[in-house]
């Protein structure tokens, strides 16, 4: 009698929640009714079965949607509605919003990794953090991390020069350097994945990146209980466990030498560094400089805090800024007249010698930064934005309902041909101070914008001055796929379905 009773209330309990979803989805439906979009294939799949054929096929299906219904219009994938946004004035929209400053709630499914930290935390929580972390990217910080960034390039150019003979994949090369780099000044580690590329911990950062990115693409890997059974979760879990293995080591024995040696550098005055053993000045990783701002701060975070923050930027750090720059060397390697421009650059900046670029020399890189930005327009490396609608909200006219998920196609706001003329040239130009000046600012946003812009902006484009600007001071590039044979593919990061090959040709 007893288990039919608890059946009974078990079935009544899910009749309920399937009442109450089916009332979400009909009213859905019926607001959505006059927001622009194709016809739905099917009650139960949506447009499912379009969208997720295959993370390649996506970017050619919306950009038919956009030259079809503009910069804003509604897709169904299953039960849930997305809004799609790809204009300037939707976008300013789209950043400008209270209503829209939640994270959706796929970037969930990156708590096993990040946790709570910078990319995945929300509102008050969210609030104490980028606050608490924001002057680890002052200028000053950025000038101590310009030395290790300087010094894993130089090994870099070593590793070309022995392997200049053959063309180079470059998304595996630029994936290690920035390895390379995003492990040291995040963590105070060499790692040197440039020569060890088969190191169980990269192994561990490559497959776990790819598996949540698959995961959040595909509903069906959604529930956790099925996906952590199969053999795909299991293996996921061993990878985290590894990079947490690694990542808690070295928070430990920060804690040790901090609590021994009692690091006083004045964080509040920008003081960088400190001196080590040998009484010379020591750099400090982000993680030292995350402890000393919890000092100052008075904010105090544990271990797991601390660990949350530092695998985000290891997780945000290293693959964007290897996409960004496979994609510079590859479309500078198809382009030898801008290529022929970079060179006079910084041949009239180095007049030939070996030395290091200073912060003023990276300041007046002013056509390398013209070639990235262009870049980032083609090939922006986050290529769509997530956010979730708490309630009902009124978006340009239209009543978007609680639930749905407003998305930012970046790849396709930064091809308007109102903004960008010939949008599928690659024309750095279009980033002089005249071209661009009368631009809508929001035509353009790579580092997204708003108050959840990408915080590490400036120190990515630091990186990718320092690595480029060495490359092209030492090496001529020559592209062997062509640009209309790249396949971009929507992940959480712009991937390339073929290889991108470069033959670094020694100058």
């Amino acid at each position: 009698m007893i288990v039919i009773v608890i059946l009974a209330v078990l079935s009544l309990i899910i009749i309920s929640k399937l009442i109450t979803k089916a009332t979400l989805i009909i009213r859905q439906y019926q607001l959505l009714k006059k927001v622009p979009g194709p016809p739905i294939d099917s009650i139960f799949l949506g447009h499912a079965a379009e969208i997720l054929s295959s993370s390649s096929e996506l970017p050619k299906i919306l950009g038919r949607r956009v030259k079809e219904y503009g910069g804003f219009f509604r897709l169904w994938i299953f039960s849930q509605p997305y809004i799609l946004l790809a204009s300037a004035d939707y976008t300013e929209m789209f950043f400008s919003m209270k209503e829209l400053s939640m994270k959706a709630n796929v970037y969930d499914f990156l708590h096993i990794w990040l946790g709570l930290g910078l990319l995945t935390s929300q509102g008050q929580l969210w609030q104490q953090r980028r606050k608490l972390i924001t002057p680890a990217f002052h200028f000053a910080m950025l000038n101590n991390f310009s030395e290790t960034l300087i010094d894993n390039t130089v090994a870099l150019i070593k590793k070309l020069r022995e392997e200049s003979s053959d063309a180079i994949n470059v998304f595996k090369m630029m994936h290690l350097i920035a390895l390379d780099n995003i492990c040291e000044t995040a963590m105070g580690i060499k790692i040197d994945a440039l020569n060890n590329p088969k190191l169980d911990y990269i192994r561990a950062i490559e497959d776990s990146t790819h598996s949540l990115m698959n995961r959040m693409l595909k509903p069906w890997l959604w529930n956790d209980t099925t996906y952590f059974l199969a053999p795909v979760g299991r293996k996921l879990k061993k990878d985290l466990s590894i990079i947490f293995e690694l990542t808690n080591k070295v928070i430990k024995e920060r804690r040790e030498e901090k609590s021994k040696e009692k690091i006083s550098s004045d964080f509040n005055a920008n003081e960088s560094q400190t001196c080590d053993d040998t009484g010379g000045k020591k750099k400090l990783a982000f993680l030292d400089l995350l402890m000393e701002a919890c000092d100052s701060q008075s904010v105090p975070l544990s271990d797991k805090d601390l660990s949350d923050e530092v695998n985000t930027f290891m997780f945000e750090g290293h693959d964007t800024t290897a996409v960004a720059l496979s994609y510079t060397l590859f479309l500078l390697g198809l382009h030898p007249e801008i290529q022929g421009r970079c060179f006079e650059e910084l041949d009239e900046m180095f007049q030939g010698s070996a030395r290091k670029p200073t912060p003023d020399d990276l300041q007046n890189m002013k056509y390398l930064e013209r070639v990235i930005k262009e870049t980032l327009r083609l090939c922006p490396s986050v290529p769509m934005i997530c956010r979730q609608v708490p309630k009902d909200t009124n978006l340009g006219g239209y009543m978007v309902p609680e639930g749905s998920l407003v998305t930012l196609d970046v790849f396709h706001l930064h091809r308007d041909p109102k903004y960008f003329p010939e949008p599928e040239k690659f024309d750095p130009d279009r980033f002089t101070i005249e071209n661009s000046q009368d631009r809508h600012p929001f035509a353009y946003v790579p580092f997204a914008a708003g108050t959840r812009n990408c915080i590490g902006q400036k120190f990515a484009m630091m990186e990718e001055k320092i690595v480029l600007s060495y490359i092209l001071r030492n090496f001529r590039l020559e592209s062997i796929e062509k640009f209309q044979d790249m396949e971009p593919a929507f992940e959480l990061i712009l991937r390339s379905e073929i290889d991108l090959n470069v033959k670094f040709i020694p100058r």
